[in-house]
């Protein structure tokens, strides 16, 4: 089987080795037996709750919340107060309710493809106050731009000083912003110099020959300026799908910090809508990609909430001018205009935060304050739990989270949760093991890479051995052997954020029942043939126990020479 990845080409051979080479096993016998399936499924919710002056509300119970699943009323299990005391003084708090808040997961997503030299700028000078205090507070914090795909330039880190100076450089890289700035105030420059133009003309056949020409040009250059605006924002959308894998699978608080001027929640509905009031041509407003960029934000909002990752988004406009420039603008377009596009771009914004249970800092020159809220949340919050049938299958529910008694409060949490299948989270674990470190190997699966051999003028072929006990896996008698079945899970990724689709394969293993040692010391191994390109590549591997559903995963990086 040939299939390819980021980087990499993959040819799959499974070669079996029934006994492997004999290996020291110290790790603790396994046994199969793992008692009944548990036939619910546990919801946690992180709430915020804030007063009027966005401040936290303290002194909640579990019976002021209510919560509804899939608009049914369901109780909550679990409650408790996430609180930044340090964990000696919740241990000691009066109430048993307070637990301390783990250390939060920060993704800052500088997305200079939609962003302002200038905005940015102003916003970068609160930002690094910001760092450090989250940072003091234990928070992880990771940094990543945008120039049509999102590029890590800063993992996870806990030094403050490694993150500054990812955000300094993420400062200096090129807007992409700029350009499509000045296209569009073109277009509509012409349609208002084509406004004017018609207000004073004597409308003889030559002034309908030029009307006819402005309309078919200007028309034109619209539906590229559409086609345009929907590429880029294709691309902005699988970034940030990227940022929320990156987030995936850590525990605590984890929140995407997105930074730029907006999204068109609809590209290029303000120049469609002026074309159609200046011309009198409802019809160009058939261009207008509706249903699938409100889907695709949708579906990302969804993505995060199946993830439990936070969209605090920030608008870097500021108190801008009509239409989103500077008051020293001295081109003003039509103000229906203006604000048509203004509201189109914060409108994704707001949708990204209120689904998922994050915030939207705009309108303010100053983000201090939103940010000190931000910081708030990531430490100060409640943690509500309900319990629902378990399907055993993918789905989404919608929640609502209600406070009867307190309608001054306002109460922020995200408005999905995911049941995911067991096939479904078997492939999640292996793509979290691509991006970062993980401790989910309990039955010692081990890989092992030969040399690369030269296949081609840029690519390697390397062998991976995928070893594990024969004493962790399920295995019954048949006839004279022991007979099971494993999963693999193969995933392969190159760049951060950038990951294959796991490959999955299903294999037999049948071992002599006679043989001695395969309580403590043999290994079963297959083997993965890996056709490479001339970069760094992750490689993760999940193996799959098929009777019990035991799961262990086991990642290493690969060099080619």
């Amino acid at each position: 089987v040939r299939a390819r990845f980021s980087g990499v080409f993959v040819v799959v051979m499974l070669l079996t080795a029934p006994m492997g080479r004999p290996e020291a096993d110290r790790g603790p016998d396994i046994l199969h037996n793992f008692g009944s399936a548990l036939d619910v499924t546990v919801v946690n919710l992180d709430v915020c709750v804030r007063d009027r002056d966005g401040r936290p509300v303290a002194g909640l119970t579990a019976a002021d919340f209510r919560i509804k699943h899939d608009g049914e009323k369901v109780p909550v299990s679990n409650f408790s107060v996430v609180t930044s005391l340090s964990p000696r003084a919740a241990e000691h708090a009066e109430t048993p309710t307070i637990a301390y808040a783990e250390p939060a997961w920060v993704l800052i997503y500088v997305d200079n493809e939609n962003l302002r030299p200038a905005a940015r700028k102003r916003l970068m000078n609160r930002l690094e106050p910001f760092v450090e205090e989250v940072m003091a507070d234990g928070a992880r914090v990771a940094v990543a731009s945008a120039r049509r795909s999102m590029e890590i330039r800063s993992r996870f880190s806990d030094d403050p000083e490694q993150i500054l100076q990812a955000l300094h450089a993420t400062a200096k890289e090129s807007s992409g912003r700029m350009m499509r700035d000045r296209q569009r105030r073109m277009i509509l420059r012409r349609m208002e110099e084509y406004d004017d133009f018609m207000v004073f003309s004597r409308q003889t056949s030559r002034d309908a020959v030029l009307e006819s020409i402005n309309k078919v040009q200007i028309r034109a250059q619209i539906l590229v300026n559409v086609q345009e605006e929907g590429d880029i924002l294709n691309d902005t959308l699988a970034g940030l799908r990227c940022g929320v894998g990156y987030l995936a699978g850590l525990p605590g608080r984890k929140a995407v910090l997105y930074v730029s001027n907006g999204l068109p929640l609809i590209p290029s509905i303000d120049l469609l809508h002026e074309y159609s009031d200046i011309f009198g041509d409802p019809s160009v407003l058939n261009a207008m990609p509706r249903g699938d960029f409100l889907a695709a934000f949708r579906d990302l909002a969804r993505e995060a909430n199946r993830r439990r990752v936070a969209f605090y988004t920030i608008d870097a406009s500021g108190l801008a001018g009509i239409d989103g420039f500077s008051v020293e603008d001295t081109v003003v377009p039509a103000a229906r205009a203006s604000w048509t596009n203004k509201s189109n771009l914060q409108q994704s914004l707001a949708y990204m935060a209120d689904e998922t249970g994050g915030l939207l800092i705009r309108n303010t020159n100053d983000a201090a304050a939103g940010l000190r809220r931000i910081h708030d949340d990531l430490r100060n919050y409640y943690s509500l739990g309900y319990t629902i049938p378990a399907s055993g299958r993918d789905a989404d529910y919608e929640v609502a989270i209600e406070l009867p008694d307190h309608p001054e409060y306002t109460v922020r949490f995200r408005r999905t949760i995911a049941e995911l299948s067991p096939d479904t989270s078997f492939g999640e674990q292996v793509r979290h093991a691509l991006l970062r470190e993980t401790n989910n190997n309990p039955m010692d699966v081990r890989l092992r890479c030969g040399q690369p051999q030269q296949a081609a003028e840029d690519r390697w072929r390397v062998r991976m051995q995928v070893s594990v006990p024969v004493r962790h896996l399920t295995m019954s008698a048949q006839g004279d052997d022991l007979v099971g079945t494993i999963e693999l899970c193969l995933g392969v990724c190159s760049d951060p954020g950038r990951e294959s689709k796991p490959r999955r394969m299903r294999h037999q293993v049948r071992v002599p029942a006679s043989a001695e040692g395969l309580d403590t010391t043999h290994r079963y191994a297959l083997y993965v043939d890996l056709m490479c390109r001339d970069q760094r590549q992750m490689v993760a591997v999940g193996v799959r126990d098929a009777p019990s559903g035991r799961v262990s995963v086991a990642s290493m990086a690969l060099a080619m020479p």
